[in-house]
């Protein structure tokens, strides 16, 4: 979905846009005008000035890569552009890298490095880059103790501007700090009114919030056309577990696609899980693996401890044992409850690796805090077959195991992943195929 701004009339309500909205609207009119000055064939031409030092240039590739304008959206390569430019003194290229760096993608956030350059923009006579470099400040406690009330007011002073970003963060202020929600939905609303994804997505909130559904999808929605990856994923979520008529799992395996093609690595897994077990698609083993691995990859432990399971049932791939211990060790060790189990089973029958009671049971023995009586009744079992002196010993090997996973990932859940469970969506159990 694409949204489309009045650049002429901005600059009217807005003032303080007059020099930075000048410079884009002198760059798409130059783009309308004449496109091939920034068509494909000549886009190497505008990158070779830009690497000669131009600063119109280097701005001007920041700015596509930005909006992704005859290229492929990239905060990284538009930061890079932008930094050039900011450093030959452009305000601009300064603000356009302050606000790239405060409120765009999560992976380049740099609130100390976004005050800087507001700061060198605002030395500029800037004014809109002096407020939010004070509001930035007050938030995040940059050379200042961290102050509500004062990041509130240099955030007003932005939104009354018509800067969307501050609006959304006094917004955020209004509605969970001051309980003003309906001051809040105005500045959200006129956010989103400038096609601020960050405001759909704030919408979304309150909405959901409010348990008024079917606004929140919308919102969420226009938030996830505009290929916000987050927000695709928790649509997915949101049909899958949904309440009444709000379900729909055909919806909900849409956006898990989505996400999941745009790198979503736990919509990956989600997908995966749903082709294994046939769940709103199709059983499709080999679709399952392809989802799992791509995840497993990726170091998300719900998927690792999949494929190790697909690897050791031989489903849609060569069953191999090896392999099977390989995935449910690295998912182990980030503390995923089940491949823990699953590894002591492995290491109670010597599949995969040889035979060890006592690493069976000090892995059984961490799966089994988490209480499920499965668990505990194989752990059982494994204890059965050894002696008091080996008991002892394994419960040693636990500890020093637990010892030595990842902190704060003993019994890790990950709470972007939605509990299958409650849908009737379950891993198939190991635990009863030990053999003792």
């Amino acid at each position: 979905m694409t949204h489309r701004v009045n650049l002429s009339l901005l600059i009217c309500k807005y003032p303080y846009l007059t020099r930075f909205a000048f410079t884009l609207f002198t760059f798409f009119l130059l783009s309308f005008k004449f496109p091939d000055l920034v068509g494909a064939q000549n886009i190497e031409q505008l990158r070779l000035s830009a690497e000669q030092g131009d600063e119109a240039s280097q701005f001007k590739l920041g700015v596509m890569y930005d909006n992704g304008t005859d290229v492929q959206k990239d905060d990284q390569e538009a930061a890079k552009w932008y930094e050039l430019a900011a450093e030959q003194g452009n305000a601009s290229a300064q603000f356009s890298l302050g606000s790239l760096l405060a409120f765009g993608d999560p992976s380049i956030r740099d609130y100390v490095k976004a005050v800087l350059s507001f700061q060198m923009a605002a030395e500029q006579d800037y004014t809109l880059a002096h407020e939010i470099g004070q509001a930035l400040m007050y938030n995040h406690g940059i050379g200042a103790k961290p102050n509500l009330r004062k990041e509130e007011r240099w955030y007003r002073a932005a939104a009354e501007q018509g800067f969307a970003p501050a609006q959304v963060e006094l917004g955020n202020i209004l509605y969970h700090f001051r309980q003003r929600p309906w001051e809040a939905i105005e500045w959200y609303e006129s956010a989103a009114e400038q096609g601020y994804v960050d405001a759909y997505i704030s919408l979304g909130d309150y909405y959901l919030d409010q348990s008024i559904i079917h606004r929140a999808l919308q919102w969420y929605q226009l938030a996830a056309e505009e290929v916000h990856i987050d927000t695709q994923f928790r649509l997915g979520t949101l049909y899958l577990l949904g309440e009444n008529f709000y379900r729909d799992k055909l919806e909900a395996v849409k956006w898990y696609r989505l996400a999941a093609e745009n790198g979503k690595t736990a919509a990956q897994t989600i997908l995966g899980f749903m082709y294994d077990v046939g769940e709103a698609v199709p059983e499709d083993d080999q679709e399952a693996v392809k989802w799992y691995q791509l995840a497993a990859e990726q170091g998300h432990a719900p998927a690792q401890y999949g494929l190790g399971k697909m690897y050791d049932r031989g489903e849609g791939i060569p069953e191999n044992d090896q392999e099977a211990v390989k995935w449910y060790q690295l998912a182990a060790e980030q503390g995923e409850v089940k491949a823990q189990a699953s590894l002591g089973k492995m290491y109670a029958n010597g599949e995969g690796v040889p035979k060890n009671y006592l690493t069976a049971y000090a892995w059984m023995n961490i799966a089994a805090t988490g209480r499920d009586p499965e668990i505990i009744d194989a752990k059982n079992k494994i204890r059965s077959a050894m002696t008091y002196d080996q008991v002892a010993a394994a419960q040693k090997l636990s500890n020093e195991i637990f010892s030595r996973l990842e902190p704060g990932n003993s019994q890790a859940v990950d709470s972007s992943m939605p509990d299958l469970e409650s849908v009737q969506l379950e891993f198939h159990s190991d635990l009863k195929s030990i053999r003792i």
